[in-house]
């Protein structure tokens, strides 16, 4: 048995009972936390009722792909491949698993791999002008192992007044490139802006514009729909037209749950029985709204699409997957603002400093 085999062995013997214990290193210290993930790999048709069940179709293959994965993911995120870091790196490669992946971890692992790889637009960067406000910047960038996926894109609005920079940040597209399609995993708003601010109600008044003559789908959030406009725009300027919209992640909903429970477990002395299943109650429900809104509202992003652009957008008719799929036939628009975003487009590659 080899090392990788070693570690995912003892993942997935501390996965049935939903806590994975890895180590922490902070100012130097170390720490002892847990991830609380429940699955099962099925050997010996031991399916499993309770938990998330996991197919492995090679084993061999699948082993050399966890190495494979390891080092490349070793090298994209600069850590040293010490047994508590490659636990790590396993740990949450799985968090980002679909239902359908499930059935055959050995070609997820394989995306993965191919993700990292792919690394055709990192480092692509540049900015657009939009009247009155300055530009938009933007950057394709690595991100944290901790994230959906090992790439990102990142853009701000920015202009200089009375001789001070104003920012407003739009949100984070998390992705992946592979072959010729683009996996779209999470639009997330990474920082905070000021609405206060005079030049932050000026960009917000100039996203909503987006909104003019539009009748479905307007509860879609303007910030999030001009940075995923600007993303798709270069992506189609690289002849990448076909999307994939990861559209759920179980096993981070889950571990939203077992977290909630634990919570309820710890706090099990000091409350009555009474009061700690009221207390379950609510956490269940709110983790049931919070999974379908999320799911909802990034799904809706782009059934939004529909309305400025020729795309295309289909489900697949097997129901283990959950996703979109986004064919980009034509980015033309007749919405203003839409033009200026992608009409000025200035773009070069640039490895330093993130935004």
């Amino acid at each position: 048995m080899n090392r990788i085999d070693k570690i995912f062995n003892e993942i997935k013997e501390e996965a049935k009972n939903c806590e994975i214990k890895y180590n922490e290193v902070l100012y130097g210290n170390t720490y002892e936390s847990i991830f609380r993930m429940g699955f099962n790999v099925v050997e010996n048709n031991n399916v499993s009722k309770d938990l998330f069940n996991f197919y492995i179709k090679d084993s061999d293959l699948f082993i050399k792909r966890l190495q494979e994965y390891v080092y490349y993911a070793s090298k994209i995120y600069n850590i040293e491949l010490d047994d508590y870091n490659i636990k790590k790196l396993l740990i949450l490669l799985w968090a980002n698993i679909t239902n359908e992946e499930m059935l055959n971890i050995d070609d997820f692992v394989q995306k993965y791999i191919d993700f990292i790889n792919n690394n055709d637009l990192n480092g692509l960067c540049g900015n657009t002008e939009i009247s009155g406000l300055g530009k938009i910047n933007f950057k394709f960038d690595k991100q944290s192992y901790k994230q959906e996926t090992p790439y990102c894109f990142n853009s701000y609005f920015s202009d200089i007044i009375n001789g001070h920079e104003e920012i407003y940040h739009l949100p984070r597209i998390s992705y992946g490139l592979k072959d010729d399609k683009c996996y779209i995993y999470a639009i997330q708003n990474k920082e905070k802006n000021d609405d206060t601010l005079l030049y932050n109600e000026l960009v917000k008044k100039k996203m909503n514009s987006l909104n003019s003559g539009v009748k479905k789908y307007r509860n879609v959030s303007p910030s999030a729909l001009t940075s995923l406009i600007l993303f798709l725009f270069i992506l189609n300027s690289y002849n990448i037209n076909d999307i994939e919209v990861v559209c759920n992640l179980p096993i981070r909903h889950q571990n939203r749950r077992l977290v909630n429970d634990f919570k309820l477990k710890r706090d099990y002395t000091i409350k009555s029985i009474d009061e700690i299943e009221k207390l379950k109650l609510i956490m269940e429900n709110e983790d049931i709204r919070i999974k379908d809104n999320t799911i909802l509202k990034f799904q809706n992003n782009f059934r939004r699409l529909v309305n400025h652009f020729a795309v295309v957008l289909s489900v697949s008719p097997n129901e283990l997957n959950e996703n979109l799929f986004l064919t980009i036939n034509s980015m033309d628009s007749n919405n203003y603002f839409i033009k200026e975003i992608v009409n000025n487009i200035e773009m070069r590659k640039d490895y330093g400093k993130s935004l």
